[in-house]
């Protein structure tokens, strides 16, 4: 009887670990992005690789941008260049790293998030990122 008993926890033992596993690994993998894009010729949408900073911000006035790593001096979040401030624009105009609030060609799958940026370089758009991770 005590062998049946002991076999029986440590079966329910297993099959207990077993679903831990499972529902760790199901959180985990739901925290990867689903899908990377980095495009570095061209253009996405509005953005083209080699545009000036202030170019984007002149044709593009609607847009909503956010320096990143966000300066002190800049606490609000996104900034629109058609309601900027001086100060909100110099931050962008410094910060070599913008998050977009979104892309007009997202390359991401139906229901799903999309986080893009642009990266500069000596002004210049040199990357546009794009990150699609899944709906919350």
């Amino acid at each position: 009887m005590k062998t049946l008993f002991a076999t029986f926890c440590a079966v329910l033992l297993t099959i207990a670990l077993a679903y831990i596993g499972y529902f760790a690994y199901v959180l985990h993998e739901w925290e990867k992005p689903l899908a990377e894009f980095e495009v570095k010729n061209g253009g996405l949408g509005d953005f083209l690789v080699g545009e000036r900073k202030e170019e984007i911000l002149q044709r593009l006035p609607n847009w909503s941008y956010s320096p990143q790593p966000k300066p002190a001096e800049c606490p609000q979040n996104w900034i629109t260049p058609k309601e900027m401030t001086d100060v909100q624009h110099s931050c962008l105009v410094k910060s070599d790293l913008w998050d977009l609030s979104h892309t007009n060609a997202s390359p991401c799958p139906v229901r799903s998030d999309e986080h893009a940026s642009l990266r500069f370089e000596q002004g210049r758009v040199k990357t546009i990122k794009v990150v699609c991770t899944r709906a919350k």
